[in-house]
């Protein structure tokens, strides 16, 4: 079955809409989770008055709390595949799931054509048959087939805060064999990326840009490109792994 897991910080209106319209359009069967970053705006409230499936814990950043979707998306609910959308993402037609599971079975990973960055698109026509080779891609919306996440795993949490989390991820299921293509002749190292058109809209651009957090994630990807396993857990020590399957065991589902 789908999983579509959302993921959210201090966005209570926004996580509304999105909540409301991936319901509302929303045609296949599926799973759906919203992770919640240590939001204190009221979002949790919300989500539990409303009965949305949420988990939710302290503020760890990006990489951790795509984590935590990933983690009960896959390893608790058994979704394939699962859709991973950032709170500021929703669809506006019915159906909109249907392309992103067949990218999910053609390549086992695929990412969203943010018509803000076509300049980096070098070939394609952004179907499922047909996706864009782009040598840039944007972490609004993900596809992650079940055998890609067996390959490959889940975000390193040695990213904090916010930046470099997605795009490191999506190198290591590319140099695995899934979702883009790693020689491209474009006259540079980077992989191709495969992205998908899709309907969706994105509303907060450019929003809420933690520089500082940036910085630290860059020089954190720079040690981290050279770890060149594939795999990662959705832990790295004891303690996070406590924390995590902690998390998710307090998950609310109704």
């Amino acid at each position: 079955m789908l999983g579509i897991g959302i993921t959210t910080f201090n966005r209570r209106e926004q996580i509304a809409e999105t909540v409301e319209h991936v319901r509302r359009f929303t045609e296949a069967p599926y799973r759906l989770i919203v992770a919640d970053d240590g939001s204190n705006d009221g979002t949790v409230e919300w989500l539990r008055a409303e009965g949305v499936p949420h988990i939710a814990g302290a503020n760890r950043g990006v990489a951790w709390n795509k984590n935590r979707a990933l983690y009960w998306l896959h390893a608790v609910a058994g979704c394939d595949p699962i859709i991973i959308l950032e709170d500021d993402t929703f669809p506006l037609s019915a159906g909109w799931e249907r392309d992103w599971i067949e990218g999910a079975a053609r390549y086992g990973h695929a990412n969203l054509a943010g018509d803000w960055f076509s300049f980096w698109f070098k070939k394609g026509t952004g179907t499922p048959a047909d996706p864009f080779y782009s040598r840039a891609a944007t972490a609004q919306c993900s596809v992650f087939s079940r055998e890609a996440m067996d390959a490959v795993g889940y975000m390193d949490t040695r990213f904090k805060r916010y930046g470099f989390e997605h795009a490191e991820h999506s190198f290591r299921l590319i140099r695995a064999g899934y979702g883009g293509d790693d020689g491209p002749d474009w006259g540079t190292e980077r992989p191709a990326f495969f992205l998908l058109k899709s309907d969706l809209r994105v509303t907060h651009m450019g929003d809420l840009r933690d520089t500082e957090g940036l910085a630290a994630n860059e020089f954190a990807y720079m040690e981290i490109k050279e770890d060149l396993t594939l795999y990662r857990a959705p832990w790295r020590t004891s303690e996070e792994e406590t924390l995590l399957r902690s998390e998710v065991a307090n998950a609310s589902v109704p």
